[in-house]
């Protein structure tokens, strides 16, 4: 249990309230050990006296010769963290057990840490927790202390609880050298009750207590249950060190602690970081072969050396440094030795950290070592970790159960994490049964564990609510979380538009809510702000602000933040800087690195073009972790681009659904264009298509956006469609601009504004020669709509944009053709133009051609090629198209008669919300075509039309209430039906109406 120095002074036995120095030492002088033990700690934390640790040595020698069995438990625990003794494990080994052979509950409760950590002695924690149990009931405030630490923060004998560390909590001593204060603020974080652990670091500050006087520097310095000041909390520091002394190991690491965290770049200062390294030195209490290697690894505070990091962990692992001997392990398994990290890996499990478990487990989880998965190992591993005091693997564990279909044990398991305290866990028993279709289930599970404070359920909250629409709901459930991500999504709502009038004070709001989340530490909040820095939206463009953001994550080690910084570059004109950000990361083994340098050497970005050294970025990040989500994607596009290799779509597929698994929108979305145009093999399935195009949408992939606000605007939900344009528009889909533009040309889903429509084209036009620009351009001159009229100028733009591939455009010429509008009309050229917009793809040019081909009058008739057409439409899931093929083959035009195809294809349309669809599938039902004649059915599919909109499905509605057939006779239903056909103009309905 190997704490800073000022943190090990806490665990001294505690028998005598403190007294004035000079009463203390005249007892100590007349042969009183206690005095002496206590006057001891006067000097070692300055109470009354001047900080001396070799007077306060000096003194627990004399108690000790004195023949006080309490002091040796504290020379003892001199040996091994008292700088200026050399470390000798064996002499401090030694007087523990001689103080508890004298009958010391103190010397027992010391002995117990050596069996603890396994100093001297094998590491048993079984025994050392027996022993801590029987000296605390001796009264060993040490031990009590000790069992309190334990259940607090999970020890490796026993399960984490709080509740259990708070009875024993309870029973310590408030006074200038209790561990009281401290604990009981760390009980209050974990209950999330940050107020009251200041108030009780406060109450220990009033007690001149220092442990409760360094956690609150490090409080007031993080902003957690008081207002953030850091340069306050440094000023607080700095009196500790100068009544401690300035070479306080303690203090020194924690000042480490403190600029190393720092967001104001005066206190964050790498020298003096690199200083305090250096002045603490090998000192066996502090992991600082760790923090030297890190140092070295990352840059963090010297200069970058990976072999440098290697042999400073290597010392690290010597020292027996746990820490070393992961972070060691991770090196060594990212320069390509599995073997020989899985050794360290396991010398640091077998060493009982409590980081291993959790390191090995997903180690095996992903196939780390061999490139196998072992979810079994995995989830042994996990829960091993959790009983080390990581009860949040006891959610892992649980996940790896559902993906093996053990819904059983998985709930076992989250139900046991929440019990321990870990109310998130209610999130992943919420969304079992959501995936499962029981949303309603679902959602009270995540109020429950919203109500037991879980910040995360209320999160969740608001994203059901998004799901439905109800922003206001959200913005509030993600008010009430309290914390970097509810805030995050909320200044979303209002940056994005959801919510408010999308005005300047509506971007304020939003970058005052992204602020706030940035002080919780929210990485995406920070990366948002960076991006609104960069683009001037809602803030002052301060100079470097942006860089800096990305330069402090990345240092952090986030990798998005890494390869903003190589985009913030490159937008600032300096390839060289961001090239050389990216080669910084994929040298230091940042596998991101790697797969976005090997994506500039394929590009040729900014580097001369280079396939062979993409390619080779791209198998090193392969390498390194196979189902990383990345490197899925990497592969997918080097077998689909044919990099290095022939083209494989087939080979790029499997790599393809697994990046989709983890929610990539890229991959996502190529699966849609897959299924939606019938590429790669795959046959045209409209269905599957949308699937994949909504789950792009969902990781805010553009072309997912896009593709969902296409099929949101056929089904006529225009306002619902310019929401995902306008998300689509905002990162960087140009095709998604244009429509945003035809919906202020037309007026739909949107307030009409014709003038901006066009300078919105023109813009798009210039900028990157869209044909849809072109189009909309040569619409507006045709029309005079947001400019003025001019035929020719029309014509000529709208047939540039056919030229470079606009359907919409080449729809116009054919309409333009047909009707002789500035040109002679031209039958042949109709059919052409409308031709081109088929092979281009385009539903509607489909539609428009097949009844070109049906009625026989710009084109001579032809049923079978109508057929083909209405297929090609019905394919992309133009329902229309199906209730028309539907037709074909219930009358055999175009097609052999096929009734059965004919009522599925009714069925299909009327499954997607057609009412014509659901009128024909009536109609079935009535004339008993491939369905037996049911008059029940009949009238249901019926009234289904009618209230979808059908005008004919209404005038048969009333007909069959007014008849009795299928329902029963209904006069005054029969009238309303009826009314409504025949105000929108049938003349049967009104007749009927006048029979009725």
């Amino acid at each position: 249990m190997k704490k800073i120095l000022i943190m090990m002074l806490v665990a001294l036995p505690i028998t005598l309230v403190a007294q004035d120095a000079a009463k203390l030492q005249t007892k100590a002088n007349n042969g009183d050990t206690k005095a002496m033990v206590e006057l001891s700690r006067c000097y070692e934390t300055g109470h009354g006296v001047a900080v001396d640790s070799a007077k306060a040595l000096a003194l627990i020698r004399q108690a000790v010769e004195a023949g006080d069995a309490d002091a040796k438990s504290i020379l003892s625990w001199y040996y091994l963290w008292y700088p200026p003794l050399k470390h000798d494990t064996v002499t401090a080994l030694r007087l523990a057990e001689e103080s508890t052979a004298a009958g010391s509950a103190q010397g027992m409760a010391r002995l117990a840490f050596f069996y603890q950590d396994g100093m001297g002695v094998s590491r048993n924690y079984g025994k050392a927790w027996k022993m801590l149990e029987e000296a605390a009931a001796r009264g060993s405030k040490t031990a009590i202390a000790g069992l309190a630490r334990g259940y607090l923060f999970g020890d490796d004998s026993i399960d984490y609880n709080p509740d259990i560390a708070l009875k024993y909590i309870k029973q310590l001593d408030e006074n200038c050298y209790s561990s009281k204060f401290s604990m009981m603020a760390n009980y209050l974080r974990i209950k999330n009750d940050m107020e009251g652990a200041w108030k009780w670091l406060q109450k220990g500050v009033s007690f001149d207590n220092l442990d409760a006087m360094g956690d609150a520097v490090y409080i007031r310095f993080m902003g957690m249950g008081t207002k953030e000041d850091e340069h306050g909390a440094m000023q607080d520091l700095e009196k500790l060190k100068t009544r401690l002394g300035a070479e306080n190991h303690g203090m020194l690491m924690l000042e480490f602690s403190l600029r190393s965290r720092a967001n104001d770049t005066t206190l964050r200062d790498k020298k003096r970081c690199r200083q305090i390294l250096e002045m603490v030195g090998d000192n066996p209490a502090y992991s600082n072969y760790n923090e030297l290697a890190s140092s070295y690894m990352f840059g963090n505070f010297t200069e970058k050396d990976s072999s440098q990091a290697e042999r400073y962990w290597r010392l690290g692992v010597a020292k027996g440094e746990v820490k070393s001997m992961v972070q060691l392990s991770i090196l060594l398994l990212n320069t390509g030795k599995p073997d020989s990290s899985m050794h360290y890996a396991m010398m640091a499990y077998n060493q009982q950290d409590d980081n291993s478990a959790n390191y090995l487990a997903r180690c095996y989880l992903y196939g780390r070592f061999d490139g196998v998965e072992n979810r079994q190992k995995a989830k042994e591993y996990y829960i091993e970790s959790a009983r080390r005091g990581n009860v949040e693997d006891l959610v892992m564990a649980g996940k790896i159960c559902l993906w093996d279909g053990d819904t059983a044990e998985a709930f076992r398991l989250f139900d046991r994490a929440i019990g321990f305290g870990y109310t998130d866990a209610w999130v992943n028993k919420a969304y079992t049964y959501i995936e499962s279709g029981d949303r309603k289930t679902g959602i009270a599970m995540l109020k429950k564990g919203a109500k037991a404070g879980s910040k995360e359920c209320l999160v969740s909250l608001g994203d059901m609510a998004m799901d439905d629409d109800d922003y206001k709901q959200a913005f509030k459930y993600y008010g009430q979380a309290d914390c970097g991500e509810g805030y995050f999504k909320q200044a979303r709502l209002y940056l994005y538009g959801v919510i408010g009038k999308q005005d300047e004070s509506d971007v304020a709001r939003g970058i005052e809510i992204l602020r706030k989340s940035v002080a919780y530490g929210c990485d995406d909040a920070s990366m948002l702000l960076a991006k609104c820095y960069m683009q001037g939206a809602g803030v002052v463009q301060i100079e470097d602000s942006a860089r800096i953001i990305y330069e402090q994550l990345s240092e952090a080690g986030n990798d998005e933040a890494t390869l903003q910084l190589a985009v913030y570059y490159s937008e600032m004109g300096d390839s060289v800087r961001a090239i050389e950000a990216l080669q910084n990361a994929a040298a230091n083994g940042s596998l991101v690195g790697m797969l976005t340098l090997g994506e500039k050497y394929i590009e040729g970005e900014y580097l001369p073009a280079d396939t062979l050294k993409g390619v080779a970025l791209y198998r090193k990040a392969a390498d390194l972790n196979p189902l990383h989500l990345g490197v899925q994607v990497a592969l997918a596009s080097m077998y689909l681009e044919g990099l290095d290799c022939a083209i494989d779509t087939a080979t790029a597929i499997p790599y393809l659904r697994r990046a989709a698994e983890m929610e990539s929108g890229w991959a996502c979305a190529q699966l849609g264009d897959m299924f939606y145009y019938g590429r790669g093999g795959m046959e045209m399935d409209y269905d599957s298509a949308m699937t994949y195009y909504y789950a792009a949408s969902d990781q805010d992939n553009p072309r997912g956006d896009y593709m969902v606000g296409v099929y949101q605007e056929r089904r006529g939900n225009y306002q619902g469609a310019m929401s995902y344009y306008a998300s689509a528009a905002r990162n960087g889909d140009h095709d998604a601009y244009i429509e945003i533009a035809r919906a202020l040309q037309s007026g739909n889903g949107i307030d009409a504004d014709p003038e901006k429509a066009f300078n919105m084209a023109q813009q798009a036009a210039e900028n990157w020669q869209h044909p849809e620009a072109l189009m909309l351009l040569g619409y507006a001159y045709l029309t005079g709509s947001g400019v003025e009229r001019d035929s020719l100028l029309g014509f000529d733009y709208t047939m540039q944009a056919a030229n470079n591939g606009s359907t919409q455009a080449m729809i116009n010429m054919a309409a333009l053709y047909n009707q002789g509008f500035g040109v002679e009309r031209d039958t042949v050229a109709v059919v052409q133009w409308y031709q081109q917009a088929v092979d281009h793809g385009s539903v509607s040019a489909m539609m428009r051609l097949a009844n070109i081909y049906r009625e026989g009058e710009v084109a001579p008739k032809d049923m079978s090629r109508a057929a083909e057409l209405y297929q090609m439409a019905a394919d992309r899931g133009n329902t229309d198209a199906m209730c028309r093929l539907g037709l074909c083959y219930e009358e055999g035009e175009g097609v052999i008669l096929n009734s059965r195809k004919a009522f599925n294809l009714y069925s299909k349309a009327a499954d997607r919300g057609s009412a014509w669809g659901m009128r024909l599938v009536a109609f079935c039902y009535a004339e008993g075509i491939y369905v037996k004649e049911d008059s029940e059915q009949t009238f249901q599919w019926m009234k289904k039309a009618a209230e979808a909109g059908d005008i004919q499905a209404c005038y048969f509605t009333g007909m069959l209430y007014s008849a009795g057939e299928g329902v029963k006779k209904n006069k005054k239903e029969a009238k309303k039906w009826l009314t409504i056909a025949a105000e929108h103009g049938m003349e049967r309905a009104a007749e009927a109406l006048q029979s009725l």
